[in-house]
C-alpha cells in the first residue's frame, strides 16, 4: 500500500480522476480498434496497398488539421468539444460495425468512416490536453502522467491480449462495437467534469483573431527555452520505434528464424514495460533528478538496439531471449520518457496556450515516424537489417550526450 501512497494525492482532485478514468478505458477500446480494424479494411478490400493507404489516410488529417484544431478549440469550452468528439467517433466506429455486420460496409465507405473518426480526433486530442493542466496543480503533473500512462498502457495490454479472442469467437464487428461503447463511456465520464471556463481570456472571435492565435503558438515555441528541446525530445521518442517497427517482421522471420507468435510477444513485452516505466517515474524522481532520468532514458536505448544486432549471430534461445530483452528495455525507457515528456510539456506551456500548442506539436511529432520509416525503407537496399538498429544505436547514444549541452536541458528542473 505504502508504494501506491505517492499516487494518493491525486484522489483531492476528482475531476482529473473523471477524465483519467474516461481516457484510460478509451485507450482500451483503441486497442481493440486497432486490430479489428486493420482485419475489416482486409476483409473489406483484399488489397493489402489499400491496407497501407488506410493508415496513411488515418495519419493525414490529424496532421494537416490539428494545428487549426488546436487554435480553434482553444476558445471554446473544452470539456464539451472532447465529450461531443467522442460521442461522435463511438457513433462512427458503431456505425461502421453496423454496417460491416450486415455486409454493406464498401471500401469508399470504410475509407469515409476512418477519414471521419481522424478528422475528429484532431479536435478531440488538443482539447483533451489543455484540460488536464487546468484539473492538476503543477506539483502533481508528473505524477498525473505517471498513473494515466502507466493504467493506459496497462488497459492497452489487455485489449490486445483479448482482440483475437473477440474478433475469432464474436467477429471484427464486435470488437468495433465495444470500443464504440468506450468512446461513450468517455464522453459521458468527460462531461461530467466541471470547470469554470469563465476564467479563460477571451479573445477576438474573427479570422484575424484566430490568425494572430495560431502565430502567437509558433512564437512561444520559437522564445521559450524549454519548448523547442522537450519537442525534440518527443521527435525521438517518436523515432525510436519506427525503424523497429518497420523491420519487425523482416527480422524475426529473416534473421531470427521464427513465426509469427514472436510478434505478439514482443508486442506484449513492450507494452508491458511500457506501463511498469510509466509507473516508475515518481520513484526514480524520488532518488534521482529529473535531467538525471531523462540523460540515462535515452542514453539506455544503446543497448537495446545493441542487443537487436548480435542476437541473431546467437544460438540455442539466446536470440528469442535477447530480442524480448531489447523490446522489453526499449518499453521501460520510453514509458520513463513518456511521462517527463508530458509532465515538462504541461509544465512549460501556459494554460492559456495548451490546445494550440499542443495541436501544433502533435502535427509535427506524428511526421516523425513516417519520415524515418522511409529512411529505414531506403537503408535496407544497401544494409542488412542488424547493422541499420547498430547505425540507430549509435545515433541514440550521440543524440542522449549531445541533449547535456542544450540550452534546454540545463533548463529543465
Amino acid at each position: 500500500m505504502s508504494k501506491l501512497s505517492v499516487y494518493r494525492p491525486l484522489l483531492s482532485y476528482p475531476q482529473f480522476l473523471k477524465l483519467l478514468i474516461g481516457s484510460c478505458v478509451s485507450r482500451f477500446g483503441d486497442s481493440l480498434d486497432a486490430i479489428a480494424l486493420s482485419w475489416i479494411v482486409y476483409e473489406v478490400t483484399h488489397n493489402p496497398s489499400l491496407l497501407a493507404l488506410s493508415v496513411a489516410i488515418n495519419y493525414l488529417p490529424s496532421i494537416l488539421l490539428q494545428p487549426i484544431a488546436g487554435v480553434l478549440t482553444e476558445r471554446m469550452n473544452q470539456v464539451r468539444v472532447s465529450a461531443v468528439c467522442n460521442l461522435i467517433r463511438g457513433a462512427a466506429v458503431a456505425g461502421c460495425a453496423v454496417l460491416f455486420f450486415f455486409d454493406l460496409l464498401t471500401a469508399p465507405l470504410l475509407f469515409l468512416f476512418i477519414i471521419v473518426n481522424s478528422t475528429v480526433e484532431s479536435f478531440e486530442m488538443p482539447a483533451a490536453n489543455a484540460l488536464t493542466p487546468k484539473l492538476l496543480p503543477a506539483e502533481l503533473y508528473t505524477i498525473g502522467a505517471s498513473l494515466s500512462g502507466g493504467v493506459s498502457k496497462t488497459l492497452e495490454l489487455l485489449g490486445t491480449a483479448i482482440a483475437g479472442t473477440i474478433i475469432g469467437l464474436f467477429g471484427s464487428h464486435t470488437a468495433l462495437l465495444i470500443d464504440a461503447g468506450t468512446f461513450l463511456f468517455c464522453a459521458v465520464m468527460t462531461a461530467w467534469v466541471r470547470y469554470d471556463f469563465s476564467k479563460q481570456a477571451s479573445n477576438e472571435n474573427s479570422i484575424s483573431g484566430y490568425l494572430s492565435d495560431f502565430k502567437d503558438g509558433f512564437r512561444l515555441i520559437r522564445v521559450n527555452t524549454i519548448l523547442p528541446f522537450i519537442l525534440l525530445i518527443g521527435a525521438m521518442l517518436n523515432g525510436i520505434f519506427a525503424p523497429m517497427g518497420a523491420f519487425q517482421a523482416s527480422y524475426i522471420g529473416d534473421y531470427l528464424h521464427m513465426d509469427a507468435n514472436m510478434l505478439s510477444i514482443l508486442s506484449i513485452s513492450m507494452s508491458a514495460c511500457m506501463a511498469l516505466g510509466s509507473f516508475l517515474v515518481p520513484f526514480l524522481l524520488k532518488v534521482f533528478a529529473r535531467r538525471t532520468v531523462l540523460f540515462w532514458s535515452f542514453l539506455l536505448l544503446f543497448p537495446v538496439y545493441l542487443l537487436l544486432t548480435f542476437a541473431p549471430y546467437t544460438t540455442a534461445l539466446w536470440p528469442a531471449v535477447l530480442t524480448i530483452l531489447a523490446f522489453g528495455w526499449s518499453g521501460v525507457c520510453v514509458g520513463v520518457l513518456s511521462v517527463l515528456f508530458s509532465s515538462i510539456f504541461m509544465e512549460t506551456v501556459p494554460k492559456d496556450y495548451m490546445a494550440r500548442i499542443s495541436g501544433i506539436s502533435n502535427a509535427l511529432l506524428m511526421c516523425i515516424s513516417p519520415f524515418i520509416t522511409l529512411i529505414c525503407s531506403a537503408l535496407v537496399l544497401f544494409l542488412p537489417i542488424p547493422a541499420i538498429f547498430f547505425l540507430c544505436g549509435v545515433l541514440f547514444s550521440v543524440f542522449s550526450l549531445c541533449i547535456r549541452r542544450m540550452k534546454g536541458f540545463s533548463a529543465i528542473k
